[in-house]
């Protein structure tokens, strides 16, 4: 009777502890911030972005252009003509990016990957404004070498 009531009670414990597993192991929904474009509403506003500007660690701007008569110009070089091309390239890229997954939260990493603010002594990326626009500004950092994009 003793060996049975052990039995019974090991069977028991056996049933409580792979409840207990199959529960912690099951997925929970988290808030998932992966997926959608870097910069929203860009890819439907493309063609009417008339600026942008790349700022530099420091705050100061790097390249600051401006569409004039259908003809990027780089305000910096006293209107220089810029590459159409590179400047279409850089636009269309933005436009098209997606967010994959988040990579961390911590503030302390940022400097690592380059997408520290442009006000912190140690920045390295480039944040990318549209002057003129609701869009929000990126700071592009570091590529990632998993898989060839970066970290923004």
């Amino acid at each position: 009777m003793m060996m049975r009531n052990r039995l019974l009670l090991l069977a028991c414990a056996t049933l409580l502890a792979i409840g207990l597993v199959i529960w912690l192991g099951a997925e929970r929904p988290v808030a998932d911030e992966s997926g959608g474009p870097v910069v929203a509403g860009l890819a439907e506003r493309i063609n009417r972005v008339d600026a942008v500007d790349v700022v530099a660690p420091g705050g100061a701007a790097a390249v600051r252009l401006r569409r004039e008569d259908e003809r990027w110009r780089v305000l910096d070089r006293d209107g220089y003509e810029a590459d159409f091309q590179q400047v279409v390239d850089l636009l269309r890229t933005l436009a098209e990016a997606e967010r994959s997954e988040p990579k961390t939260t911590n503030p302390d990493w940022y400097r690592r990957l380059g997408v520290a603010g442009m006000d912190d002594a140690d920045a390295s990326g480039r944040r990318i404004e549209f002057p003129g626009t609701e869009l929000a500004p990126v700071i592009v950092g570091q590529v990632d070498p998993t898989d060839g994009g970066s970290y923004v």
